[in-house]
């Protein structure tokens, strides 16, 4: 997993991509209405660019970049804050059941001990998007 964070690093840092390609990276186009955006919000909850999303977190209040890899029976994802050096990436040997599929929530959990201050309404779910 070390791997992982550290191309996630790499990526949101200066290091892996010119200014123009990593612009080109973040670019965001809304999931509901196709249209380019700068960020999600609570009233546009999902953003899809090359290969990585961003997703509104009601349980903190605030935008979430994430990927999930996966093939059979595995998969991979990371997620990490806007503006937050913080990355979490959880590898599971599961299939995805839309009914039974915990990974997204893993998220919260780990989110919870490591930066409880982040957590602004821990009832809330996680977002659908986030690994799902």
């Amino acid at each position: 997993m070390p791997d992982v964070t550290s191309w996630v690093r790499a990526m949101f840092g200066d290091q892996l991509l010119p200014p123009q390609q990593q612009m080109e990276l973040f670019s965001l186009v809304s999931t509901a209405s196709g249209q380019p955006i700068a960020a999600v919000s609570s009233a546009d909850r999902h953003g899809f660019s090359l290969g990585i999303g961003q997703a509104w977190a009601p349980f903190t209040g605030s935008p979430i970049w994430y990927y999930e890899g996966e093939t059979f029976s595995y998969r991979v994802s990371w997620n990490r804050r806007p503006g937050d050096d913080l990355i979490v990436a959880i590898a599971v040997n599961s299939s995805v059941a839309e009914d039974t599929d915990t990974i997204s929530s893993l998220y919260k959990t780990v989110l919870d001990i490591l930066e409880p201050q982040s957590v602004v309404n821990a009832s809330a779910p996680p977002p659908e998007e986030l690994g799902d």
